[in-house]
C-alpha cells in the first residue's frame, strides 16, 4: 500500500496483484483464517491488523497443460478397471483448458449433450464426487485437481475429481491431448476394421470402421446389433488414443473406451471398448440388456487392393458359420464363394435361400440367410479383419428380447 498511513475505523479497499505465473488463492488475517478468495477485499482498520495474500504457481502453466482435451469418465472396480454403466458413463469433448484455469467443453452422458461452462480448476480443495447426479468415485492422490463447472446457467456446480495428464491411467476421469492439425500432421492416415468380441451374454461381434486423417481425426463407424448405425469422429492423442463413446437408442445402449491407433504408419487396431445395453425394452431386440466389460479390440489394417479376399476371382470359398439363436444347438455351416462383390451360396448347400454383398472399400459385408424349415430370412452384419482373412459379425435372430448372435465367415483356402 506504499507505505500509506491507515487511520483505524476508516474502511479501505486491497487488491492482490497477480503475476503471469501465479494464481491468487485467498486473503488471510494474522491467524491464518481465511478472510476471501477474491483479489478485491474491503476491510475495517483496526490496531495490528495483518492481512497476508496468498499465491500459489500456476499448476495448468507450469505442467504444461493448456490446450485441447477429449477423454471418458466411469465409475471403476477396486481394481481400477472401468465400470461402464449407462447412467454413469459418459465422455467429455473438446475441453479447452485455459491459461487462467478457465475451461469450455461437452459433456456426453445418456443420449444427452450438455455445455461445461467456463469456471476453474481448483489444485486446493479436497476432490469430491460429481454432484448432482450419479457419483463417480474419486482419487485422494496429493496431485489430484477437482474440476469445476457448470452443465447450464443457474445450475449447481458439478464436480469430477482426476489427475489431468496426458499419461493413461486408471481415475473415473480420464482425459487426452489433441495435439494433431493440419500443421502438425498425424502419420498413421489408414483404414482399419475391427470388432468387439461378445461374451456370454452380449450380442454378436460388433463390426467397427475407423478411417485417421492427416489432420489427426478419427472417424468411427459402427453398428449395433439392432441394426443402428452410429459415426463420430474425435481427436487424436499424442500417444494414439482414441476416447470411444456412443450413446445410442435413447441412452439404453452404450459404447464406451479407448481405442489405440497408435502413431506410426501400419500400427495395429487394438483398445479395451465396453458395449451395454440396458433392459429397458430399447431395442426391442436384446431388450433384456446384456454387459459386455472391457472386452480386446480386435482389428487390422484395411487395404482394399491388397487382400487375398477380395481377389477378384470367379470363386474364393469360405465356410460361413452361423452360431446360437434358432439354427439349432450346433452351429450352422454354408459353404459359400465370393462372385466380384457378391455372395453366393454353393450347389447343394442344406440352407434354403442365401444372398450377400462386400463393399470392398471398406471391408463392410451384409448378407440374408433363411434355414431350413425357417419362415423369415435373417439379416447378417460384419467386416472383413484382414489380418485373419476372415470377417466377423452378427446376425439378427428376429426374436424380440433374444440378443443378435455371433457369425464368422473363414476363408476356405
Amino acid at each position: 500500500m506504499d507505505q500509506a498511513l491507515l487511520e483505524i475505523g476508516h474502511n479501505y479497499t486491497i487488491q492482490a496483484v497477480i503475476g503471469g505465473n501465479c494464481i491468487f488463492t485467498n486473503w488471510t488475517d494474522g491467524n491464518n483464517t481465511v478472510l476471501t478468495t477474491n483479489p478485491l477485499y474491503s476491510f475495517t482498520m483496526v490496531s495490528n491488523l495483518t492481512l497476508n495474500a496468498t499465491f500459489l504457481t500456476n499448476p495448468i502453466i507450469a505442467g504444461g497443460l493448456v490446450g485441447n482435451y477429449n477423454g471418458l469418465f466411469s465409475e471403476t472396480n477396486l481394481d481400477g478397471s472401468a465400470n461402464v454403466k449407462n447412467n454413469s458413463a459418459g465422455g467429455i469433448a473438446s475441453l479447452h483448458v485455459g491459461p487462467t484455469r478457465t475451461f469450455t467443453g461437452t459433456l456426453k452422458l445418456h443420449g444427452h449433450n450438455a455445455l461445461i461452462h467456463s469456471n476453474y480448476f481448483d489444485c486446493m480443495e479436497t476432490p469430491a464426487s460429481r454432484s448432482p447426479g450419479p457419483a463417480l468415485p474419486v482419487d485422494r492422490s496429493p496431485s489430484t485437481c477437482t474440476l469445476i463447472g457448470s452443465t447450464g446457467p443457474g445450475k449447481s456446480p458439478d464436480r469430477w475429481s482426476t489427475p489431468i495428464s496426458q499419461i493413461p491411467g486408471p481415475p473415473s476421469l480420464s482425459m487426452d491431448e489433441q495435439v494433431y492439425s493440419a500443421t502438425a500432421a498425424y502419420a498413421n492416415t489408414l483404414k482399419f476394421d475391427g470388432v468387439l468380441p461378445p461374451n456370454g451374454s452380449s450380442a454378436g461381434y460388433l463390426p467397427m470402421r475407423v478411417v485417421n486423417s492427416s489432420s489427426g481425426l478419427c472417424t468411427v463407424a459402427l453398428k449395433s446389433p439392432d441394426g443402428t448405425s452410429s459415426s463420430g469422429s474425435v481427436a487424436i492423442s499424442t500417444n494414439g488414443r482414441v476416447p470411444l463413446f456412443f450413446s445410442m437408442n435413447q441412452g439404453a445402449e452404450i459404447v464406451h473406451g479407448w481405442l489405440q491407433v497408435g502413431t506410426t504408419l501400419g500400427t495395429v487396431l487394438s483398445g479395451t471398448v465396453s458395449h451395454v445395453q440396458d433392459a429397458s425394452g430399447l431395442p426391442a431386440l436384446s431388450s433384456a440388456g446384456f454387459t459386455n466389460a472391457n472386452a480386446t479390440v480386435a482389428g487390422s489394417v484395411y487395404d482394399s487392393t491388397a487382400s487375398p479376399l477380395l481377389s477378384d476371382a470367379i470363386k474364393t470359398n469360405f465356410d460361413l458359420v452361423i452360431q446360437d439363436g434358432d439354427t439349432g444347438p450346433a452351429p450352422l455351416t454354408v459353404h459359400v464363394y465370393l462372385k466380384g462383390t457378391n455372395f453366393v451360396k454353393a450347389v447343394g448347400s442344406t440352407i434354403a435361400s442365401f444372398s450377400g454383398s462386400i463393399v470392398k472399400s471398406d471391408g463392410s459385408i451384409s448378407m440374408s440367410f433363411r434355414p431350413t424349415g425357417a419362415v423369415a430370412n435373417k439379416s447378417i452384419s460384419g467386416v472383413i479383419l484382414q489380418g485373419s482373412t476372415n470377417a466377423f459379425g452378427f446376425w439378427d435372430t428376429g426374436t424380440a428380447g433374444d440378443a443378435s448372435k455371433t457369425v464368422i465367415l473363414h476363408n476356405a483356402h
